[in-house]
C-alpha cells in the first residue's frame, strides 16, 4: 500500500480556509516519547513525500503556524483522528505548550526561535541512543541548555557548517536543501550527521561557568516540569504559581534569548585558556 496521503484527505477550500474531509492518512509514524510536535510533523511529512508546510495544509492548519503550537488548536481532536494518533498522544506536550501560551501568547522569551522560525537544540549523546532521530519537546525551550542525562551542553548549530538547527519545515528551508536531509538527525544545510558532533561535556570542565551560570542551567532543567505541573518549587521548599517563571526570567535566573550559558560560549572560554 502506498504511504502517500489518500485522496480523501486532500483539503477542500471552504470560506477561504482549508478543512480536512473525512478520511484517514495512512503510513504516518507513531509519536515517540517526549517528542516535540514539530519533530513529529516533519517526520510525518517526510513519510508522505511532502514538506511539512504542505502537510499542515492537508491537515487544515495554516502553513506558517508554529509547529509546536498546532496541537493546541480546537481542531486537534479531529486532526488526531485523521492521523490515527493513539489516545493521549502529545498529552505532555499539550500541557507544556498550553502553559507556555498562558505565560505569553506567542511564547516570547520561552521558546527558542530565530525571528519567526522555530529552532531546536540537541544532545549528541542522546542522538546516538535514538533508533529514530527526533527532537524532544524540551529542546524547543530557550532555557533548556544542558542535558541532565549526559551532563553536556545542548548544541544549537551544526558542528560542520554552523547552520542553526531547524526542521525541514518552512518554505524557505524546504526544497533544494532537502536533498541533503534524509532524517531529522542531519543538518538541513550540509547533511552532516548530528551524532558526529563532539559533545561539550561539563564533567570534564571545572570552573568555566560561574555560580550564577550554573544556577541558570539548573533552573533550565527544571523548567519543563514546572510548566507541566504548573507550579514552581523553590529552594525554600514552598510551591509557587508557575507564573513565577516570568519573575525568574526578569531576575536573570533563567536563560533567555542572548543570555545564559551555551555550548559555543563554553568552547570559546576553553579556547582562551
Amino acid at each position: 500500500m502506498s504511504t502517500r496521503l489518500l485522496e480523501r484527505t486532500v483539503p477542500r477550500l471552504k470560506r477561504g480556509r482549508y478543512v480536512v474531509q473525512d478520511g484517514t492518512a495512512w503510513g504516518l509514524p507513531p509519536v515517540l516519547p517526549f517528542e516535540a510536535p514539530g519533530s513529529w510533523l516533519s517526520r510525518a511529512a517526510q513519510s508522505q513525500g511532502v514538506c511539512a508546510s504542505v502537510f499542515l495544509i492537508h491537515l487544515g492548519m495554516p502553513a506558517r503556524l508554529d509547529a509546536d503550537f498546532f496541537l493546541l488548536s480546537r481542531r486537534f481532536p479531529s486532526i488526531s483522528k485523521v492521523c490515527g494518533l493513539v489516545p493521549g498522544a502529545f498529552a505532555e506536550a499539550r500541557q507544556v505548550m498550553a502553559s507556555v501560551r498562558k505565560l505569553d501568547i506567542k511564547g516570547n522569551g520561552l521558546l527558542f526561535r530565530s525571528g519567526r522560525r522555530a529552532r531546536y537544540r540537541y544532545c549528541p549523546r542522546c542522538f546516538l541512543k535514538q533508533s529514530t532521530p527526533h527532537f524532544h519537546l524540551q529542546s524547543r525551550l530557550e532555557a533548556w541548555r544542558c542535558c541532565p542525562e549526559h551532563g553536556c551542553m545542548m548544541e544549537d548549530a551544526c558542528w560542520r557548517c554552523s547552520a542553526p538547527i531547524e526542521l525541514p519545515f518552512s518554505p524557505g528551508i524546504d526544497g533544494s536543501h532537502l536533498t541533503h536531509c534524509h532524517s531529522l538527525g542531519q543538518c538541513i544545510r550540509c547533511g552532516a550527521n548530528h551524532r558526529d558532533a563532539p559533545a561539550a561535556d561539563l564533567s570534564e570542565v571545572v570552573g568555566c561557568f560561574n555560580d550564577l551560570e550554573q544556577l541558570i542551567l539548573f533552573n533550565g532543567q527544571a523548567l519543563p516540569a514546572a510548566l507541566f505541573q504548573r507550579r514552581v518549587l523553590v529552594a525554600d521548599g514552598f510551591a509557587r504559581s508557575f507564573s513565577h517563571v516570568k519573575q525568574l526570567l526578569k531576575q536573570g535566573m533563567l536563560a533567555r534569548p542572548g543570555y545564559g550559558p551555551t555550548a559555543a560560549r563554553l568552547r570559546a572560554r576553553l579556547a582562551s585558556l
